[in-house]
């Protein structure tokens, strides 16, 4: 995962650590915070596409985060749907894990449902089709939720 993506200039700030550049990449402002690091907003240098740049501290990385980032990389490596986030590269420095994905514009869907309270019956259709698409459409690819508690076993009789 190391090469010439390690370039990294100072300008941006992620956990004290200033960032302009990774790889090919422009950094722009912070676009959300997760539970391994910060979403950068940012665009490829050459195409000027938009990406989302996840930076996941390496510092943190402790044995059963690592196991959840791997599973989140491999499941996104998987999938390849137009209501699914693709990831298009990851990067390693000496600090971070990075993630760069698409860059969904319109943000999240309950940011949406905050800012204008009850959608409009069409427009609530249309984001639930595209929900139940792309739930269809990991589950067909074997990608299912995993719970972190045991659940109660149920049985038809």
């Amino acid at each position: 995962m190391r090469g010439s993506s390690d370039r990294i200039n100072n300008t941006n700030t992620i956990k004290s650590k200033k960032i302009e550049m990774v790889g090919n990449y422009k950094i722009l402002n912070t676009i959300g915070r997760g539970q391994f690091g910060k979403v950068k907003a940012g665009y490829h240098e050459l195409t000027k596409e938009r990406v989302a740049l996840k930076f996941i501290v390496k510092a943190n990385l402790e044995s059963e985060t690592l196991k959840l980032v791997t599973r989140e990389i491999m499941i996104m490596k998987l999938l390849n749907h137009p209501h699914c986030i693709k990831l298009f590269e990851i990067m390693e420095t000496d600090d971070f894990l990075i993630m760069v994905m698409e860059h969904a514009t319109g943000g999240e869907l309950v940011d949406l449902i905050i800012a204008h309270g009850r959608l409009q019956e069409q427009v609530a259709r249309r984001f639930f089709r595209q929900l139940v698409s792309a739930i269809d459409y990991c589950h067909s690819m074997h990608v299912v939720p995993i719970s972190r508690y045991k659940t109660r076993e149920y049985s038809l009789r």
